[in-house]
């Protein structure tokens, strides 16, 4: 009973102070993604009808030199973002559930100079988009 106790606890010990590493490692990333001069990209649009909520878009979304930060500000399901290229190209896709206070980190940093499209659907119709540049 000693020894399982024993176990448990220097189990716990290391648990823990990896599990701290982790997430602070993980913070430390995403203000390297807004600090790196940060422009705001302009989202319009909407994912719901306006009698069922607010106009306010539900998340926001910044560009640096080498990564889009897309910071979660309400729980939302089944999310599909699109990035496009000015050519048509899609060079992004993924359908997401995310939930208020998360936020995605999406590198760009082999994508070519160029215009950009953004879009955030849902499965009710709605849809918020906007338009960045990446230059060198």
């Amino acid at each position: 009973m000693k020894t399982k106790l024993s176990l448990t606890l220097l189990l716990a010990a290391i648990l823990f102070p990896l599990s701290s590493f982790v997430n602070s490692t993980h913070a430390s990333n995403a203000s390297e993604a807004i600090t790196d001069t940060q422009k705001a990209i302009n989202l319009k649009g909407q994912l719901t009808q306006p009698i069922l909520r607010s106009f306010t878009i539900p998340f926001e979304a910044f560009i640096n030199s080498n990564s889009i930060y897309i910071n979660y500000l309400e729980d939302l399901s089944n999310i599909t973002i699109e990035i496009t290229h000015e050519n048509g190209q899609l060079v992004y896709y993924t359908i997401i559930n995310p939930v208020n206070g998360e936020y995605m980190i999406i590198d760009t940093s082999d994508w070519d100079e160029g215009n950009y499209h953004i879009s955030f659907n849902n499965d009710s119709g709605g849809c918020i988009s906007g338009d960045f540049e990446i230059s060198q």
